[in-house]
């Protein structure tokens, strides 16, 4: 099952094994309900707005409602559009596909043993091995990462760009996985989907091209939080079989790959990372936790690099069998 957010924070079902029709879940609603009038009361309890249509009571309730949504989902491929209104994937405006405005969203960072090195290596010429670049987790450690402000991200097709004065803008192909039920002191945190995730940031600091930006824990972390710093989607991919840390991820800007890396490289999983913010934050159905990326950024390149985004780009991040997520670098 693949859900979208559309028009204005709208809830779409993108139908069929070609991916080439979505259903907004309300307007279809009374259709549905004329056939099954139980599975969809059951649904429209928990989208009753019909504008912004918060995804947080849907989540948290996903076992009770999957079966609810599955029908939906075969009624509408049953029927091919002649009683459903379906409209072309094309013809959808999609946007970033968040549970809600109020779900946090994490980020894992330095979370794969060759991005470590080359990156170490290109910031401060030092030649990590693999078993050094790992070592951090079995010394025991805690995941390395920071906090999205969840109004910084946009959704497939936007144009993305730093802030005015920024010399190396960057990208990171990565997966962020949605977060189920929530709750505190957790061993295990059950994941209710995933997204592909493109972690833009500005590499100025790093590189000694401009004076610090973060002092420590304290920090707004402004290198990676800034207006259209990340983008995600085109929609969530739900009960579809895969693990999220099976999938294959790459990067193509224009057309050209840069990165391709499986999340099985991931040193921390998403369990890791999830279980330990639950010792001190509450997550809430809907949360959102992103991957860290693999080898390929602009950044292993060194300031001189050729790989570094410039304003006309197009970058596609690629998830498994999803439709990439592609974004256009805007002038700054």
């Amino acid at each position: 099952m693949r859900f979208v957010r559309h028009s204005g924070g709208r809830t779409g079902l993108v139908i069929g094994s070609e991916a080439t029709k979505v259903l907004d879940v309300f307007d279809n609603l009374s259709i549905f309900a004329r056939k099954e009038a139980g599975a969809a009361s059951r649904i429209r309890s928990v989208l009753a707005e019909k504008g912004f249509q918060s995804w947080v009571e849907m989540i948290g309730n996903w076992d009770d409602l999957r079966d609810a949504f599955q029908a939906l989902e075969r009624s509408a491929i049953v029927s091919d559009g002649n009683t459903y209104v379906l409209r072309d994937l094309g013809d959808v405006a999609l946007e970033a596909p968040v549970a809600s405005p109020t779900n946090n969203i994490y980020a894992l960072g330095s979370n794969t043993v060759d991005h470590i090195i080359r990156a170490f290596k290109a910031m401060a010429d030092l030649d990590l091995t693999a078993d050094q670049a790992a070592a951090a987790k079995r010394s025991g450690r805690p995941p390395f990462g920071f906090t999205v402000w969840p109004s910084t991200v946009v959704g497939p097709g936007a144009v993305v760009a730093p802030p005015t004065g920024s010399l190396k803008f960057d990208y990171e192909a990565e997966c962020a996985v949605f977060v189920k039920q929530g709750g505190r002191y957790l061993d295990s945190v059950d994941i209710w989907g995933y997204t592909a995730f493109n972690d833009f940031g500005v590499r100025d600091t790093h590189l000694g091209l401009a004076p610090q930006a973060d002092f420590g824990p304290f920090s707004f972390n402004m290198p990676k939080n800034f207006d259209t710093g990340k983008s995600c989607g085109p929609w969530v991919v739900v009960d579809e079989g895969a693990d999220a840390e099976t999938l294959r991820c790459t990067l193509r800007v224009n057309g050209v790959l840069r990165q391709d890396w499986h999340l099985s490289e991931m040193i921390y999983s998403f369990n890791d990372a999830l279980s330990y913010l639950s010792k001190g934050i509450t997550l809430r159905p809907g949360d959102m936790l992103a991957s860290g990326t693999g080898a390929g950024v602009a950044l292993e390149d060194g300031k001189d690099g050729a790989s570094w985004l410039k304003p006309g780009d197009v970058v596609e991040v690629g998830l498994g069998a999803m439709e990439p997520l592609r974004n256009i670098v805007g002038q700054w």
